[in-house]
Order: structure tokens, then C-alpha cells, then sequence
């Protein structure tokens, strides 16, 4: 696509890449109108991300947020965040920043998402996170998706123990998962507030 400016008026104009067809074709004039129907708000993109990965499409934005947390999802050491970044716009999964152009596709006339380099980045073993400004990653949203996963995970595993052990009290699992990796270290009292059995 070639926008061209002439006073007071942008024309937009597809120009073929093969150089045969478009000594053939030529250039083909489109209306700015029938552009319309191709575009796509942020909150839009995040709401279709979100239901190709299988995670609750109810999703908040305001316009100043510079990303959005989509969610947690499964991966062999616990739940990991997913963020959509705005500014350049990319896929935060488990620290790994994936080019949303790169991971979205059309497959048998329906959109796609590249679900191996997903699954990929969410399994892929992280340093340590060291304190690096990232002026590109809104850190409160990405906060709030790391806290949502690890309550995740409490409820999940507190689930299962029920399940085993039917007769435990809640402060029974929240001193069972405190010994836990995903306690992440936080206190039996913590987890117990936040699980619901």
C-alpha cells in the first residue's frame, strides 16, 4: 500500500510486487473507505489474542496503559503471565518478547496463532529477573498478571489436596502449598486468604 498526499487529500494506491504483474496490472486506486474495514483497536487485537490462547476475553484498557495483561497460562514450573505489550507491539510470555506479527496467521481461512512458539517461551527457563529499566512494559499490569498466575496455582494445588484429603481444613492447605515452590515464599496465612474451598 502507497499513500500519496495531494493538497488537502491522501490517496492510497496496491502496487503488485511481481514485476511482471505489475507492468500488467499497473496501479490500482483505492478508496480510503474500504480501508476502514481492516482496522483494528489495541483493545480489539487483546480481546483476539486472549480467545486464540484460550484465556477470558474480558479485558480492560485505558488508553494511557502501555500494556494489558491477557492472563496466566500453564506451563511445567507454574502459571506464566501473558502481556501484550503496546509500544513496539509484542507478546510478553515468561519473559520472552514475541513479535505479535510473527506469531499471527491464517490458517484453512481463519485466524491463527503460533501456538509452538508460545509453548515454547512459556516452558523456556528464566534467569533470575535482575532489576532492568524497561520503560516499554507498564510494571503495575505485569505485577497484577504475576499475582493473578501465583493465586492461580495456590487455587489449583489447594484443589487437588481437597480432593485427596477431603476431611483438611483451609488452613491445613495453605500450610501444605506454603511449602510449595509456588508459594513463592509468601506465608501460609497469605495463601489461605487467598484460596476458596
Amino acid at each position: 500500500m502507497i499513500p500519496h498526499t495531494y493538497p488537502n487529500k491522501i490517496r492510497y494506491y496496491a502496487v503488485c510486487e511481481d514485476p511482471i504483474m505489475h507492468e500488467q496490472v499497473g496501479r490500482m486506486t483505492i478508496p480510503p473507505v474500504q480501508l476502514k474495514q481492516w482496522q483494528i483497536s489495541i483493545k480489539q487485537l487483546a480481546v483476539l489474542v486472549a480467545q486464540l490462547l484460550g484465556l477470558s476475553s474480558d479485558i480492560s484498557y485505558k488508553a494511557e496503559q502501555k500494556s494489558i495483561a491477557l492472563g496466566a497460562l500453564p506451563s511445567d514450573a507454574g502459571r506464566k503471565s501473558i502481556v501484550l505489550n503496546i509500544e513496539p507491539l509484542i507478546l510478553v510470555v515468561n519473559q520472552s518478547e514475541l513479535l505479535i506479527n510473527e506469531l499471527l496467521y491464517f490458517e484453512n481461512n481463519k485466524l491463527a496463532l503460533d501456538t509452538d512458539k508460545i509453548e515454547h517461551a512459556l516452558n523456556l527457563k528464566q534467569p533470575t529477573p535482575v532489576k532492568v529499566y524497561s520503560a516499554n512494559i507498564d510494571k503495575k499490569e505485569q505485577r497484577k498478571a504475576n499475582t493473578k498466575a501465583m493465586h492461580q496455582d495456590w487455587q489449583e494445588q489447594a484443589t487437588k489436596l481437597k480432593k485427596k484429603n477431603p476431611t483438611k481444613s483451609k488452613t491445613w492447605l495453605s500450610q501444605q502449598i506454603a511449602k510449595l515452590p509456588i508459594a513463592q515464599g509468601r506465608d501460609k496465612e497469605t495463601i489461605r486468604r487467598n484460596i476458596d474451598i
